[in-house]
């Protein structure tokens, strides 16, 4: 069940602009209470926090390289 909410999280935060990352990651915890172990919550928030992470990284990144690639004589 874990690996189902972590999937439709990830995605949702990859490719769904329109919700906001704090929806995505309290849907998450909130599906997780629900469907599955006493555990998961806690779970679920770290990871699906993680990936947000690792997305914010990625598009500062991007966005930093189209920069430096604009500036470039």
């Amino acid at each position: 069940m874990d690996r189902a909410i972590l999937r439709m999280a990830a995605y949702q935060l990859r490719y769904c602009e329109d919700i906001p990352p704090k929806v995505v990651i309290n849907e998450a915890i909130e599906i997780a209470k629900k469907f599955s172990t006493e555990q998961s919550p806690r779970f679920v928030n770290g990871v699906i926090d993680a990936v947000l992470r690792h997305l914010r990284q990625m598009a500062a990144n991007a966005a930093n390289t189209t920069a430096t690639e604009e500036s470039a004589p």
